[in-house]
């Protein structure tokens, strides 16, 4: 490779010919947001070429609001109706969609995350430069916590066995990242035809987690973009100030405990032996999560239950679906 002919910075590239590249398709997938939804799709509507909704047997007051932005975006938006909340078997709808349509691009979105004016031009930006040299398979935002005043860190791969956690600070890019949210995140299409899509046994948590592994696995880096914002709600957060510092907690209920731990595990017994590092900084991310939720969560000894349930049958192989009455 001659690296006297790659460009020196993203600089190089003309902004408007990034903002003109289209083919994305924007995967929505919603439940229950009622007009709070319209805000998310407002967001991206003008960002991207194509939208396609995956309503998860929503309520109708929500799949009002879906069908209004319908209506008013009839050549650019498509409503999919889904009659199960299983995140990754609609995040695979979408995708599928997006190939089969010939788009180049995929990004997912959550139904209660809001992209900044500019998001996916920074996003592709960098990616321009950056895929000059090495092989990109997913790009992703820069989160802003809605609910909480702390700063996002994101799990950077420093070695099989190192990982780092850091914030962007006066960095522009992270190009080693180990772990990425799949909100707002930038995707081949052919990244999803070779590796495969969204894994349905994991339905909800950690979905995105076993993705940026395989990404990581077949070759490619995954970019963080600290210029392409993305507001972002991560559970009912709140923020205790104990002796100078604020700890975060985001009192998930029981059900998602159950699927959070189970799928923690299942992605240890996958790609612990490839990425030990990621088993490392799971057991740390663990032991504070329980200091957190035994100390400052309500139903905390259901949501401990609800751990021991979802590691057990995590053990056992038993994936997919879990029953809501158990919890």
């Amino acid at each position: 490779m001659n690296l006297s002919r790659l460009p020196t910075s993203p600089s190089d590239f003309a902004l408007d010919d990034v903002v003109a590249h289209r083919g994305i398709c924007a995967v929505v997938v919603t439940h229950n947001r009622g007009q709070d939804v319209l805000h998310v799709l407002n967001s991206i509507v003008h960002q991207v070429e194509h939208i396609v909704i995956i309503d998860n047997a929503s309520s109708d007051a929500t799949c009002t609001y879906l069908w209004q932005f319908a209506h008013a975006h009839p050549e650019r938006c498509h409503i999919i109706e889904h009659a199960h909340n299983n995140l990754a078997k609609a995040q695979n709808l979408g995708i599928h969609y997006a190939c089969m349509h010939g788009y180049e691009w995929v990004m997912l979105m959550d139904h209660d995350s809001i992209a900044e004016e500019g998001m996916v031009a920074q996003m592709l930006l960098r990616h321009h430069y950056h895929a000059s040299y090495q092989p990109i398979g997913m790009i992703v935002p820069n989160l802003i916590e809605q609910q909480s005043t702390r700063v996002a860190r994101y799990v950077r791969m420093r070695s099989r066995w190192r990982y780092a956690r850091t914030p962007f600070e006066d960095r522009a890019v992270f190009d080693d990242v180990m772990l990425a949210i799949a909100s707002g995140s930038l995707i081949p299409t052919a990244v999803c035809a070779e590796i495969g899509a969204m894994d349905e046994s994991l339905c909800i948590d950690n979905v995105d987690f076993d993705f940026s592994l395989r990404v990581l696995r077949s070759g490619r880096k995954i970019l963080a973009v600290r210029d392409a914002h993305l507001l972002h709600r991560l559970g009912a957060c709140y923020d205790h100030h104990i002796l100078g510092s604020t700890i975060t907690t985001t009192n998930h209920q029981p059900m998602r405990r159950y699927y959070i731990y189970r799928n923690r595990v299942r992605l240890w017994l996958k790609h612990g032996g490839a990425f030990p590092c990621y088993v490392l900084f799971d057991l740390c991310a663990i032991a504070y999560d329980l200091f957190k939720i035994s100390c400052f969560e309500a139903n905390r000894f259901a949501k401990i239950k609800a751990i021991w349930h979802g590691i057990g049958d995590a053990l056992r192989g038993r994936m997919g679906a879990a029953e809501a009455s158990r919890y």
